[in-house]
């Protein structure tokens, strides 16, 4: 199936700033240029792209990751799809860990046990605070997976067995 989009590169609205019933406040108001103003344009560029297969544009999202009971600590995580490619990027400010822990990052199957472990995060050395972050990529499809847990612990198996750190839901 192909998809058609239309890239627009120049575009000319007149603004005229007015004084409204009498008060001193200023409104935009959005007035088309006539005829002889848009005879008087540089023309439009447009270029026509065709998408062949929809998996080539990317698919996005970005959730804030946040625990009820801890408001000290915080994240984010950010997806995409491009081309069949999964990739997620995960930053967090967390407290130190003790030594043989670590942070886990989990993604779930909504409503279910289901679950890919996807990775530990890794310390960032900044001034300030306390940044882990982890990025994952992977050929295998995994849109159904749109709960995004960490966890923290010891050789952890199964994230449905420990306490979550920080979640959030794509």
């Amino acid at each position: 199936m192909k998809y058609r989009l239309l890239i627009v590169t120049s575009v000319f609205i007149s603004i005229f700033t007015l004084t409204a019933c009498g008060k001193k406040n200023p409104v935009a108001v959005v007035i088309p240029p006539d005829q002889q103003e848009v005879n008087q344009l540089p023309a439009v560029q447009q270029k026509e792209v065709v998408i062949e297969d929809a998996s080539t544009y990317p698919v996005e999202s970005f959730i804030k990751l946040a625990n009820a009971n801890d408001t000290s600590v915080s994240g984010d995580a950010y997806r995409s799809y491009l081309q069949n490619k999964f990739i997620l990027k995960v930053g967090a400010t967390l407290p130190d860990l003790r030594a043989n822990e670590n942070y886990q990052v989990w993604i779930f199957q909504p409503n279910s046990k289901k679950f890919v472990p996807i990775g530990q995060l890794t310390k960032k050395e900044v001034q300030q605070g306390n940044n882990w972050s982890l990025q994952f990529d992977s050929d295998r499809e995994l849109r159904d997976f749109s709960r995004l847990v960490i966890t923290k612990g010891k050789d952890i198996t199964d994230p449905n067995k420990v306490k979550s750190i920080l979640e959030g839901n794509f």
